[in-house]
């Protein structure tokens, strides 16, 4: 089944490879411990998890 866009225009492919490209960018000169807390300040800055862990705590 192929998915029909309301946006004719957008690309989900091209956006997911920009998104990467950045996303690597930031990260490739670190080390594991400097990525987890990377993406642990990342979420912590992200309403959707935080309503997911507020929802967790109940």
């Amino acid at each position: 089944m192929k998915a029909v866009s309301k946006n004719p225009s957008f690309d989900c492919l091209k956006m997911k490879r920009e998104l990467q490209t950045r996303i690597y960018a930031q990260v490739k000169d670190m080390n594991f411990t400097e990525l987890r807390a990377h993406i642990n300040r990342t979420l912590q800055g992200d309403a959707f998890w935080r309503r997911i862990n507020l929802a967790r705590r109940g």
